[in-house]
């Protein structure tokens, strides 16, 4: 803000007030705070507004694919600590998109926006520990942050920590969360429907009417998490099917986990 627009500024607070900021009195300069208090209303105003134009400049950038635009929008915000700034440039650098690629720091910048509790943020560094995740302690990050997501209401984190508890994948199968889950997201995704009906075919009844009882708070109860052997869907790769690319996984899972 230049200086111009700050004495505009500071002419309409005397105008509105009707008095000058700044009076002598025995000596001393004795302060109009309640001008003051206005003044700084202003500039956050002002600021934040700025911010909210240069992030939807960054996001159309990005969605259009047009990536030096959406780094030189985004970069600063997220350097401030723009959440939605910061989860955006976390998925450039992850894929290479417009910078060169490096997983650890796109991985690092999706966390910082993750523990603002940004939820889509939340669901995406949830995905990247299922997907990559070897130990018990990455899978339980990657609940963490599935259910951190689904909490507030992130439908795909609701689909994809549903899916976990239905095929016992990181996670001890528990039919009822998934549920539970399933009923959350399937109000507005098709595919998720799909799922539901399929889930409940094999579901007793009395599992079903408890599901549809329960809320998201049963997510706050403990999941028993698995390990990358235990987890049925992927033991076929556990047994040396994988080789290097399997050496490479787990490398990469924990250098993952040490950066987020």
């Amino acid at each position: 803000m230049s200086h111009s627009q700050l004495m505009r500024i500071s002419l309409l607070i005397f105008y509105i007030e009707g008095t000058c900021p700044c009076l002598e009195e025995k000596g001393s300069i004795v302060i109009n705070f309640r001008i003051i208090f206005i003044a700084t209303l202003l500039l956050i105003t002002y600021y934040e507004t700025k911010a909210y134009a240069d992030y939807d400049s960054g996001r159309v950038a990005y969605d259009n694919h047009d990536y030096a635009t959406a780094f030189k929008e985004l970069a600063p915000l997220a350097k401030k600590g723009d959440a939605r700034a910061q989860n955006i440039l976390g998925q450039m650098y992850r894929h290479g998109n417009g910078v060169e690629a490096d997983v650890v720091i796109g991985t690092t910048w999706i966390h910082k926006a993750a523990t603002k509790g940004w939820a889509p943020a939340q669901y995406d560094l949830g995905v990247i520990f299922r997907n990559l995740a070897v130990t018990k302690s990455q899978y339980k990050k990657a609940v963490k942050w599935l259910t951190e997501a689904s909490l507030q209401g992130h439908l795909q984190a609701q689909f994809a920590l549903g899916k976990m508890y239905r095929d016992g994948f990181g996670v001890v199968n528990d039919d009822v969360k998934a549920l539970v889950l399933f009923n959350k997201a399937a109000k507005k995704i098709k595919e998720v429907r799909a799922a539901r009906k399929q889930l409940m075919k094999r579901m007793s009844q009395k599992d079903i009417n408890r599901a549809k009882g329960m809320g998201l708070a049963v997510l706050k109860d403990n999941a028993k998490i698995k390990t990358f052997a235990e987890s049925k869907t992927m033991s076929r790769n556990v047994k040396g099917e994988c080789g290097e690319a399997g050496k490479s996984l787990h490398q990469l899972s924990g250098m993952m986990e040490k950066n987020a």
